[in-house]
């Protein structure tokens, strides 16, 4: 169990990584709307969020499941 909860960990914290210089490259591309490395940033960005977000809820839901199953 512990094991697969700090591999969830780690996924997490690449995706936080991965989104913060995806950030940085927006900045310094100064968010050009027509700028193609712009709309990758912005397609990236949102994809690695919405990753990050399911991983949590992934991650606080098998936390749960396993107080239940072990400490009751």
């Amino acid at each position: 169990m512990f094991s697969w909860v700090q591999c969830k960990l780690g996924l997490l914290i690449i995706n936080t990584i991965f989104a913060i210089v995806c950030f940085e490259i927006g900045l310094f591309f100064e968010y050009q709307p027509h700028h193609v490395l712009t709309r990758l940033y912005e397609i990236f960005f949102f994809l690695w969020s919405f990753n990050s977000i399911v991983h949590v809820m992934k991650l606080i839901k098998e936390i749960e499941r396993y107080h239940v199953n072990h400490v009751n």
